[in-house]
């Protein structure tokens, strides 16, 4: 499955056992401005997610003159930067102490296959209604439209398994 300008990345941290998920899109509104959206999900115990999200807009015209190309991958790592601040930011506000030993950080980041959000981590109801709350928050077709093949292939899955147990 491909979609255009989406990408899935797993963060492993020492805040937990299981990975959060960075959802990061990016979208060109004209020939100037790219819009950028991040969603960190983070699972908990594999029935409960929280979701933290962040836009970001860049002017490629303006942009250009600093650096070299900024382009919807470019501003998907920047997405990706965000989620991950947004996670050792999350991790820290519950340390209580500030001992360095126990500060959160992250132990590896890797790009998923978009395929993976059909894995069954993301089948409890919890999840699914934090991935749903996502298509509903982005403003990128794109990820909206993975959203919706999400929830799709959540709910068929879930309508043949009750029918094989009738």
């Amino acid at each position: 499955m491909k979609i255009k300008n989406v990408k899935i990345f797993s963060i492993q941290s020492n805040l937990s056992s299981f990975p959060s998920y960075a959802i990061c899109a990016a979208h060109r509104l004209n020939d100037k401005e790219i819009r950028g959206e991040s969603f960190l999900l983070t699972v908990y115990k594999t029935k409960k997610a929280k979701v933290i999200a962040m836009e970001v807009f860049y002017d490629s015209v303006v942009s250009n003159k600093n650096f070299a190309v900024i382009d919807e991958l470019f501003v998907i790592e920047e997405c990706l930067n965000q989620a991950k601040l947004n996670m050792l930011d999350s991790g820290k506000n519950k340390i209580g102490h500030y001992d360095f030993s126990i500060l959160p950080f992250i132990q590896n980041v890797c790009e998923v296959k978009i395929e993976y959000l059909f894995h069954g981590i993301f089948a409890p109801e919890a999840i699914q209604s934090k991935i749903q709350d996502i298509g509903r928050l982005s403003q990128i077709d794109d990820l909206k439209k993975l959203v919706e093949m999400v929830s799709k292939h959540k709910h068929c899955l879930f309508t043949s398994m009750k029918a094989d147990t009738d």
